[in-house]
């Protein structure tokens, strides 16, 4: 009777485990599609997190419950919880329109090193070096890229408000993960998967609590039929009066429940008209703004340097006006000043 209800137990906490694995990974593949179908940055490396976590918490899951696993697995798992951490620190930089070029190249530098590393040195032909020098090399690596992801997210908090309370809960959630597996090892390594899932689906609501994260993401572009042409030209050409007339765009706080004030609609109409009608999005379309805004005082305003000029025009940052303005003109603001002299304002 004691081995029967032994075993209904890892059973039933091999299924919840394995249940919160299958659900995270369904949710990567579902944020990295989101990410390339909107050209969102953010989400594509937020599903690119969440999956290599499954990796790490899926090999452990099914490692624990069947006693073996092929090696390479195992080496596999090890190796994308570093790559996490690198994803981890890339994300806290990350917004909806743009990452670092210096974090891709970043990444690319590291997976190439662990791969070639996995390939020179594996598993299974060096797995007393691996279960303990380099585990451990490997956890203390996370460990530091945790603690820069940290430092990181505090400054990135007055440029991005938006998603600081977002990247905050990824951050706790990766913490608390890692926390969990760290726990297990002295009390029972089934923990770890179990903790995993706690957190995963503890996450997904705090999400979407944080600033209409769903909403905001996903829902608002299938809310209700979609608009009529002429309707949605006709809101659209009140949304570029205002914000022509307002200059409103300037203000970097500017958010999309606000210009939904002014215009007396949803903040989901709006939403729903720059997607379906226009296909853009949001900050596409207020960007657009601050990039011709940004033209003009590039000829007219010679006393301010061309940083200054940039959150004048209403970005938060250097990185974020350099990035977009050159994604939208095919120029550095520099490049643009010295290729038409002819534009005055």
């Amino acid at each position: 009777m004691f081995v029967t209800l032994d075993v209904l137990k890892n059973e039933l906490l091999f299924f919840f485990s394995a249940l919160g694995v299958f659900n995270a990974l369904l949710a990567s593949l579902y944020f990295g599609f989101q990410g390339l179908k909107q050209r969102n940055p953010y989400l594509l490396s937020l599903g690119g997190l969440l999956f290599l976590i499954v990796l790490r918490v899926g090999v452990s899951c099914f490692y624990f419950f069947l006693g073996i696993i092929h090696p390479l697995l195992i080496q596999l798992g090890l190796t994308a919880n570093v790559l996490a951490g690198v994803v981890l620190f890339t994300l806290m930089k990350t917004d909806k329109t743009s990452f670092a070029k210096r974090d891709a190249i970043h990444f690319s530098l590291v997976f190439s090193a662990l791969l070639l590393f996995g390939w020179l040195y594996p598993y299974h032909e060096h797995f007393p070096v691996w279960d303990f020098q380099i585990r451990y090399a490997m956890h203390a690596l996370l460990t530091i890229y945790i603690g820069f992801s940290g430092l990181r997210l505090l400054s990135e908090k007055k440029h991005h408000e938006e998603l600081f309370k977002q990247k905050r809960i990824v951050l706790c959630a990766f913490v608390a993960i890692c926390l969990g597996f760290a726990i297990s090892l002295f009390t029972n390594y089934v923990l770890g998967p179990i903790f995993f899932s706690i957190i995963f689906y503890g996450s997904l609501i705090l999400l979407y609590k944080a600033n209409g994260f769903f909403q905001k993401s996903f829902r608002e572009k299938y809310a209700g039929k979609k608009i009529n042409s002429l309707e949605a030209a006709l809101l659209k050409e009140k949304m570029d009066q205002y914000l022509f007339d307002s200059s409103i765009f300037k203000n970097p706080d500017f958010k999309i429940n606000a210009l939904a004030k002014a215009m007396n609609v949803a903040p989901q109409r709006i939403s729903q008209v720059l997607n379906d009608n226009f296909n853009v999005s949001f900050s596409h379309y207020i960007n657009t703004y601050r990039v011709e805004e940004a033209k003009k005082l590039l000829h007219s305003r010679k006393d301010i340097t061309i940083e200054a000029i940039g959150l004048e025009a209403g970005f938060r940052s250097k990185s974020s006006f350099f990035s977009i303005f050159r994604q939208k003109t095919g120029y550095t603001p520099k490049a643009f000043l010295k290729t038409t002299p002819e534009i005055e304002n």
